[in-house]
């Protein structure tokens, strides 16, 4: 929770209500897209392209070009989707040997988007 206060305070973060309830956060540090994140029960319903579009817009209303993120691979397609593209894999190692992958992806802003 502290990391999540502390990026809000030094980007710009987005949360999207629904209902009189939060149903999704997300923010725009630097070039990086970080903590998108959309309550279970109302993923599905629009509410994360929503937040990604309020993100690329203030990206390009600050003048950024070209946005990164970090995806898991259940987000991965929601990205694709979204016109990210992959620039490389990569994993962390977490216990009993397992590991958590994800994806640098990074979109293009400005015109013809």
């Amino acid at each position: 929770m502290e990391q999540i206060l502390l990026d809000a305070t030094r980007g710009c973060t987005f949360v999207l209500a629904s209902g009189g309830r939060i149903a999704g956060t997300g923010t725009l540090l630097g070039t990086t897209i970080k903590r998108v994140f959309v309550h279970p029960s109302r993923q599905r319903r629009g509410y994360g392209a929503l937040l990604m579009h309020a993100l690329e817009s203030e990206a390009i209303r600050r003048g950024i070009g070209r946005v990164d993120l970090s995806a898991s691979l259940p987000s991965k397609r929601f990205y694709d989707l979204l016109g990210y593209a992959t620039e490389c894999e990569d994993y962390i190692p977490v216990r009993n040997g397992k590991r958590l992958d994800y994806y640098t992806m990074v979109k293009a802003l400005g015109e013809g988007r």
